[in-house]
């Protein structure tokens, strides 16, 4: 068995790639693994392809104070999310509140809202989530 890997990064551009040999197959190569990003000034893309024939994309971008990002993939086999996934978000925060809005491609959406107390290192936290039906609410004191 072998895993060899590696990657490049020049320039905004990221490529990397990793090869796998399993024992007992009789083939010099048995997985492999592309991906690829880019990124310039507050755009960002990014692909990855495997030998499987899964795949996927992803954009993202910061346009007047608020960060968009959307992602598309495709799973090939017997896992709960075979098919394509496709995912979204857009959050903001001014003045410690953060406000994030997520949706999926069964047009499920998400809710989050996080504000900073005072100093740093409390903040309080709510979510809503209508895949799940439900919501959750916390506080994280990080020290």
């Amino acid at each position: 068995n072998y895993l060899i890997g590696t990657s490049v990064d020049m320039g905004g551009l990221a490529v990397g790639f990793e090869i796998e040999s399993e024992s007992g197959t009789g083939q010099r190569v048995d997985n492999w693994d592309l991906g690829l990003a880019y990124s310039l000034g507050d755009i960002a893309l990014g692909a990855a392809l495997d030998s499987g024939n899964d795949w996927g994309i992803s954009v993202g971008a910061a346009v007047a104070g608020m960060d968009l990002s959307m992602s598309a993939s495709y799973e090939v086999g017997a896992h709960a999310k075979t098919g394509i996934s496709i995912d979204g978000s857009l959050s903001t925060s001014l003045n410690g509140l953060g406000l994030t809005l997520g949706f999926d491609q069964e047009l499920n959406y998400s809710l989050g809202m996080s504000y900073s107390v005072g100093w740093d290192n409390l903040a309080l936290s709510a979510g809503y989530s209508s895949e799940d039906e439900g919501g959750s609410v916390g506080a994280t004191l990080s020290f």
